[in-house]
């Protein structure tokens, strides 16, 4: 039999290099044969789908077959569906329950309960960023949103990595989005764009927030320069992050159908396109007035 190696390189600053590499080194058995499973299905995709995600969607796939197939950490695994009453004292293993966090975490698996709940008795033992958000999606599961904002905060402060700084951030600022709080909404996720200033969706979050928004009470005129503010976001989401364009671009055109229109900036000279218009209020925004 002729065996050959093959070495993989990875760049722990980059978020998917690091999970795999945590993923192979926590692993208990090989799971050489479903890689090589893996990449024979996708030497076998059609030149449509012979993509990189396509082959990523095969290997996850591949992983959690083979993870619902066999139990690479003995009963550590049960325990962690057991109810809270019948947990036996395997939860203090910190070791097994973060190498089932990191196989769920590799396979997309973050909604399932075992996943949160080995991130819940871990992060008892031993808080990381990654148990933080865990118990942060288990407390969104429940809707128990405050629990997991705080947790989203926690993972903040012990994540060192930006990219998962970037993620923590972001789902911090969409919940509040959710609850209504705007302004806290808005400071999260200029925090997210703190930590990668590449990706457009955080803009599209606040952008989404100005259109819902009204500072200008009665004033169904002034109530409309909410759009412009809103479209200088998606322009902005644009002009960084081609893979948001398309998103962006259709709620730039249902924005435009509800800007000033000429008879309105007649009765409210101070729309005079070119000029600068303060919003006030939650946004405090300078937008420049546009026919």
């Amino acid at each position: 039999v002729m065996i050959k190696n093959v070495k993989i390189r990875f760049n722990l600053n980059n978020e998917n290099d690091r999970k795999a590499y945590d993923y192979l080194q926590g692993a208990e058995k090989s799971y050489s044969k479903a890689v090589i499973s893996a990449i024979c299905e996708y030497l076998g995709l059609s030149e449509r789908t012979a993509t990189e995600d396509a082959f990523l969607e095969r290997v996850i796939a591949t992983i959690k077959e083979e993870l619902a197939k066999t139990n690479p950490f003995g009963g550590v695994l049960q325990f962690v569906q057991t109810p809270p009453a019948q947990i036996p004292a395997e939860k203090e293993n910190t070791e097994a329950l973060n190498k089932i966090i990191r196989v769920f975490r590799m396979a997309g698996c973050k909604e399932s309960d075992v996943y949160s709940n080995a991130s819940i008795y871990s992060h008892k033992l031993n808080p990381t960023a990654q148990t933080a958000e865990g118990c942060a999606q288990r407390a969104i599961k429940q809707e128990k949103y405050t629990e997991a904002l705080a947790f989203y905060d926690e993972a903040l402060q012990l994540e060192e990595i930006d990219s998962l700084k970037y993620d923590y951030a972001y789902a911090k600022a969409a919940i509040l989005r959710q609850l209504g709080r705007y302004a806290e909404a808005r400071s999260a996720a200029y925090q997210a764009i703190s930590f990668n200033g590449k990706e457009g969706e955080p803009y599209i979050l606040i952008a989404t927030m100005y259109a819902d928004s009204n500072p200008f009470g009665d004033d169904k005129i002034l109530a409309k320069t909410v759009y412009w503010a809103a479209v200088d976001k998606l322009e902005k989401a644009k002009s960084i992050d081609p893979a948001c364009s398309e998103a962006a671009q259709k709620l730039i055109s249902a924005y435009r159908q509800h800007y000033p229109s000429k008879e309105d900036v007649f009765f409210k000279p101070e729309l005079k396109p070119g000029t600068m218009f303060h919003i006030g209020g939650w946004m405090n925004e300078d937008v420049r007035c546009r026919d």
